[in-house]
């Protein structure tokens, strides 16, 4: 119940730009309350009592992405940390989801997790842009670097696959999301250390917050991010980051025309 009073605070402060100070300082008021509850809950989670947990950490990446003071991050380190809370927070609804899964499918919960995770096995890949193929191309020469960035960008393009099949804009959302659960702690690790070939995948991935940037909870996330990462990297990676410039520079009409070593 905080934790949805929280996120009411945070639309009301979208709603009402001259509160928006004061709806904000609520919202975190109450969302400091709603993680105590969910820290001292989870360690006695069990299958009579996942729904409310996991229906909390659903709402944690609205909380965090729909914060006003998102709007004022300038650097990539800002706009990193502040995704970073999020994959911080995530940890808790990531357990409740993988330990539950099967109690989750055939509970009445089952609806809204339908893209949650996106699941195993093979994918088809073939309604993928040209970039989002060929992004396994950045670390293909570097045994070290697959190993950390391999599995990232195969569930990003499971995400993408997703989003585009599921016409339903919550399910787009829920398909979002997910990725930044369901990447490995390694790649948490490159992001910290600012390393180029997670900042690039991070800025594919920012294409899909992008797509949904008429979403209150989103808004200029996705652009906002490439803008701080194409800065920060400067132009030596301009031939990997022409996708992700062209889908905020063009829209999000289409983004099947720029590919790495294309100029759109």
């Amino acid at each position: 119940m905080y934790g949805i009073l929280a996120i009411s605070a945070l639309h009301l402060s979208h709603c009402r730009p001259e509160q928006a100070s004061h709806y904000s300082r609520r919202a975190t008021e109450l969302q400091a309350v709603a993680l105590r509850g969910f820290n001292l809950a989870l360690p006695a989670i069990n299958d009579h009592n996942f729904g409310p947990a996991m229906l909390f950490a659903g709402m944690l990446a609205a909380h965090v992405f729909a914060d006003p003071s998102r709007s004022s991050h300038r650097t990539l380190n800002d706009y990193l940390e502040h995704m970073s809370s999020f994959v911080k927070l995530s940890q808790g609804g990531k357990m409740i989801v993988r330990s539950f899964w099967q109690q989750i499918l055939n509970s009445d919960y089952a609806p809204l997790v339908d893209v949650g995770l996106i699941a195993e096995g093979n994918t088809d890949l073939s309604e993928l842009p040209d970039a989002m193929k060929c992004l396994p191309a950045l670390v293909a020469s570097d045994t070290a670097l697959t190993t950390t960035y391999e599995p990232t960008i195969e569930q990003l393009q499971r995400v993408y696959v997703s989003h585009i099949r599921h016409p339903r804009v919550r399910s787009r959302f829920s398909a979002t999301f997910s990725w930044l659960m369901l990447v490995p702690e390694s790649f948490h690790d490159a992001l910290e250390k600012r390393r180029p070939e997670a900042l690039i995948i991070l800025a594919y991935y920012a294409t899909l917050l992008h797509k949904q940037r008429e979403n209150w909870l989103i808004g200029d996330a996705g652009a906002s991010l490439i803008d701080a990462i194409h800065l920060h990297l400067g132009k030596h990676w301009n031939e990997w980051l022409a996708w992700p410039l062209a889908a905020v520079a063009e829209g999000t009409s289409n983004f099947h025309d720029a590919s790495p070593g294309v100029t759109s």
